[in-house]
């Protein structure tokens, strides 16, 4: 039987470049290799609610600088009761600033979205993915 996965990121990986895109290109390769049907969707190209055998969460708050993110209810809803994996290439859910985590140098920024109410639900992120995948063993340690 045909698996379905459903690949949201904030920016789709074959359109973007820079050392993130280049392993989600990798990752897309192997599922493809695997006979998977995949959908590739960004907040730009998002059709609402989606439904999948495996959905991967990739760098969903990749540059929050641009502030274009899928809808909240809709991450809640995968969170809350479908099969996911993570796939971090940035350190976005650690730090607000684009390329740099600051928090592991600095200590914090106080208007981090990772701090005060976001803390939970990204807690709860992690822990109810199937699996977490992260380009930097830091970022992994620091989760």
């Amino acid at each position: 039987m045909l698996k379905t996965y459903i690949y949201l990121a904030q920016q789709n990986p074959l359109k973007a470049s820079g050392g993130g895109p280049f392993y989600e290109k990798s990752f897309i390769n192997y599922i493809m290799s695997q006979g998977c049907e995949l959908k590739i969707y960004d907040p730009t190209y998002y059709i609402g609610k989606l439904e999948a055998d495996l959905f991967v969460l990739a760098d969903l708050w990749n540059q929050p600088s641009l502030n274009n993110w899928f809808p909240y209810s809709d991450i809640n809803r995968i969170v809350g009761g479908q099969k996911y994996i993570t796939f971090d290439a940035g350190y976005s859910t650690i730090c607000n600033q684009n390329y740099l985590a600051c928090n592991l140098v600095y200590h914090g920024c106080q208007d981090c979205f990772c701090r005060g109410p976001r803390q939970d639900f990204l807690q709860k992120f992690y822990c109810s993915a199937v699996a977490n995948i992260f380009l930097s063993p830091l970022h992994a340690q620091t989760i």
